[in-house]
C-alpha cells in the first residue's frame, strides 16, 4: 500500500499539531567489516512521508492556505513561515 498525497499531508498536519502518529520500527542488520544496515520493519509510508516532505515542503500546502496562515500567525511565526517556506508576511 502506498500512501497518496492527502494521506502524507495528514501526517506532516498531525506532527505539526503535536499528535502521536505512531513508532518507526527498524531493525539493525550487521555486515562484514562491521558495517551497520538499519531496515524499516514499520512505518515505512510515514518515513516515506517524512523524507518527501523535507525534499519539497511547499508541495504540501496549497498556497492559498500558507498566505492565509502567514497573515493570521503571529509574528514570531511569521519569521518562521519566512525561514522555512521563503514567505514574506502580507502587508494587509
Amino acid at each position: 500500500m502506498v500512501w497518496d498525497e492527502e494521506r502524507q499531508k495528514t501526517l506532516i498536519d498531525s506532527i505539526k499539531q503535536s499528535y502521536p502518529i505512531g513508532s518507526i520500527l527498524l531493525y539493525e542488520a550487521r555486515f562484514e567489516q562491521n558495517k551497520v544496515i538499519y531496515e524499516i520493519v514499520d512505518g515505512l509510508q510515514r518515513s516515506k512521508s517524512l523524507l518527501d516532505y523535507n525534499h519539497r515542503r511547499l508541495q504540501f500546502y496549497a498556497v492559498e492556505r500558507l498566505i492565509s496562515w502567514t497573515v493570521a500567525v503571529a509574528p514570531t511565526e511569521q519569521s518562521m513561515a519566512s525561514h522555512l517556506y521563503g514567505i514574506k508576511p502580507l502587508r494587509v
